[in-house]
């Protein structure tokens, strides 16, 4: 009998819950980034940022991430400033010049995306061409003149004792095909230009002899990108800056540990990547021909032990004294913060390669 009666209210209990429509509390509402990338759509260079939103790194430290297309570096930090953006892509060849005239905001690096020095000469297959000192006397082809290549070649070749203005002339050879084209002719004698420049001209078909270029001394650690903030961004959401940066090195291992699945998550996000005439399949070896020469400036070998997004004191050093700005920044340390980097790269780096080996589309 007393078994009868406990079933019974335990029934009239749970009866007049449901009636009284009590449910379980709704789950905690993400917290939205807005992202911002300084070019005119989302393009293909985002991609070890993009791709947590698709497998889900994004949703797991509690963050709705959306990258906007900005437009440009410039109009990146003019939105953090306003308030249109939460994140974005923190350049130090923009800032930094800016922030030396005092019309910058307090914009805060706090993960390196793209530590490794990005450029390089190429030639066409089989010239004698093998370091910068056979250079002299010879025509340099760049992209054009207001590409980030133009300052570096020259600084470059200063580095080792070549005049870019009277031992060389350097010339814009364009991009892709219209570069690719004139590497071939023989109308340039080597080509200066970034990593994924190259990507973009082998895509196409044509074939290159990479220098090797092994930058050193005070070139060093220059033309990397980050993650940034301003100041009070991150100080108000010390957790969205982890979640983010975490975010971000486990779509790099993934991207790393296979690259085709990372174009095809990338494309998932993105469809209208694909340019026109092109089918998915040629798409996807563009992607791999292009961030296959970025990815290897993902990593950074010259810390030990390794972690993710690490920043050096040195890296901005150098980059100072490339735009020369030495006497108008003498405090770098406001610029950047590795408060965050533990935390990020406390992750399961070898779990994120298995799921990328084993990874099926939705």
């Amino acid at each position: 009998m007393k078994t009868s009666k406990s079933v019974i209210f335990v029934f009239v209990f749970a009866l007049a819950i449901a009636l009284a429509g009590i449910t379980p509390a709704p789950a905690k509402a993400l917290m939205k980034v807005r992202f911002a990338f300084g070019t005119p759509t989302v393009q293909v260079l985002a991609l070890n940022i993009a791709i947590g939103k698709y497998l889900g790194y994004y949703e797991e430290e509690g963050i709705d991430f959306n990258i906007l297309a900005a437009g440009s570096n410039t109009a990146t930090m003019q939105g953090l400033a306003t308030g249109k953006f939460d994140m974005g892509v923190f350049v130090p060849a923009t800032i930094l010049p800016l922030a030396a005239k005092g019309s910058a905001p307090p914009f805060v690096a706090f993960y390196n995306y793209t530590p490794k020095f990005k450029y390089d000469f190429v030639t066409k297959p089989g010239s004698d061409i093998k370091s910068v000192e056979q250079l002299k006397g010879k025509i340099i082809g760049i992209p054009k003149l207001g590409h980030s290549s133009n300052p570096v070649v020259r600084a470059v070749l200063r580095q080792h004792n070549i005049d870019p203005e009277k031992d060389v002339r350097i010339v814009v050879a364009g991009y892709g095909p219209t570069a690719g084209d004139m590497i071939k002719r023989g109308k340039i004698d080597a080509f200066f230009a970034g990593d994924t420049d190259f990507g973009r001209i082998e895509a196409v078909g044509f074939k290159l002899q990479h220098m090797g270029y092994k930058v050193a001394g005070d070139l060093k650690g220059i033309a990397g990108f980050y993650l940034g903030a301003t100041e009070n961004f991150i100080k108000s959401n010390p957790k969205a800056c982890v979640g983010v940066g975490r975010a971000v090195a486990k779509a790099t291992v993934f991207a790393l540990a296979n690259l085709p699945m990372a174009a095809e998550a990338f494309l998932k996000l993105y469809p209208t990547a694909v340019a026109k005439g092109k089918t998915r399949k040629e798409a996807i070896a563009d992607i791999v021909h292009i961030i296959g020469a970025r990815s290897k400036n993902w990593v950074r070998e010259d810390v030990k032990p390794h972690k993710w997004g690490i920043m050096l004191k040195q890296d901005f050093e150098n980059e100072r004294k490339f735009l020369k700005l030495e006497d108008k920044l003498p405090d770098l340390s406001k610029f950047y913060t590795n408060q965050f980097i533990d935390e990020i790269n406390n992750f399961d780096a070898e779990k994120i390669r298995h799921q990328a080996k084993n990874f099926k589309l939705k």
